[in-house]
């Protein structure tokens, strides 16, 4: 991977990182919010796992790297709850 990849790969991930306060991007969104786009919301947080998942193998990550990687499980975990308690239980 050349250096300019490298740059962006490193860019790219930081919106899978929690924020200031603890939160991934998708627990900002408000109630009001992702009732209106419901579905337009879960898509984007669906397709952002498995863009995570892309980000790590580009980098040369195997599987078994990558089932391992404590940042990489909480992400997809907090996003399948997140999901769960938005879609499923209303």
């Amino acid at each position: 991977m050349d250096l300019i990849s490298a740059r962006l790969n490193n860019l790219e991930k930081e919106i899978y990182k929690k924020n200031k306060l603890g939160k991934y991007w998708f627990e900002t969104i408000s109630d009001e919010d992702f009732e209106k786009k419901k579905n337009a919301w879960s898509t984007m947080i669906s397709n952002s796992m498995a863009s995570y998942y892309t980000i790590l193998k580009e980098e040369g990550n195997g599987d078994e790297n990558i089932e391992e990687n404590s940042e990489f499980i909480n992400y997809i975990t907090s996003a399948s709850f997140f999901l769960v308690n938005k879609v499923l239980t209303r």
